[in-house]
């Protein structure tokens, strides 16, 4: 694992038509970065400059905005993100650089409100579970930020973690000088 802020110049995103992908977008180019946006062939993998097989540093999908606990919201997750975006995440992360980062982003109402907030946390608990595998699968580090409230919040949390490596997921505690200084310090006491 790596400090992305040197090397994340190009990222593709999944979704620019909800305000999350909008804000994600204009944070991201505001910051150096060439962001690719799919078209209307969304689902068959088609996309903006990335059809030649060209190769990203990041994938970023952009998960569905829910509403509060009605079930409603449940049926537009499992449709928009179980089903949807599932599908755009297999199917675009081979176009990810290896090393390079996978990551998942959720706006709208958290896991901790409303009538379905067991539901929407299994949903979300599956959802960062096949993140997660697909970037083993694909050599990638995967970055799940968790689902906010508003998406400007959103947006900050996920672009702090792909630039500035923030998060849990991009970033490791081994070096050589730490492994050093653990070896010297139990073989001295």
């Amino acid at each position: 694992m790596y400090n992305l802020k040197k090397y994340l110049r190009m990222l593709q995103l999944t979704d620019t038509t909800n305000s999350l992908g909008r804000e994600l977008k204009m944070q991201l180019e505001s910051r150096g970065c060439v962001v690719r946006t799919l078209m209307s062939g969304a689902e068959s993998g088609t996309t903006s400059g990335v059809g030649s097989g060209q190769r990203v540093d990041a994938l970023v999908v952009v998960g569905a905005e829910s509403k509060a606990g009605d079930l409603n919201a449940m049926a537009c997750v499992v449709n928009e993100d179980v089903y949807k975006n599932l599908k755009l995440l297999e199917t675009l992360s081979p176009l990810v650089r290896r090393g390079g980062c996978v990551a998942w982003a959720c706006a709208g109402a958290g896991a901790e409100s409303g009538n379905f907030s067991q539901a929407s946390a299994a949903f979300d608990t599956v959802l960062r579970a096949s993140l997660e595998h697909i970037a083993k699968v694909t050599h990638c580090d995967p970055v799940w930020v968790g689902r906010h409230d508003g998406a400007e919040r959103t947006a900050d949390r996920l672009v702090d973690a792909l630039l500035n490596c923030t998060t849990d997921h991009n970033t490791s505690v081994f070096s050589i000088r730490h492994v050093n200084k653990i070896l010297f310090t139990e073989s001295v006491a």
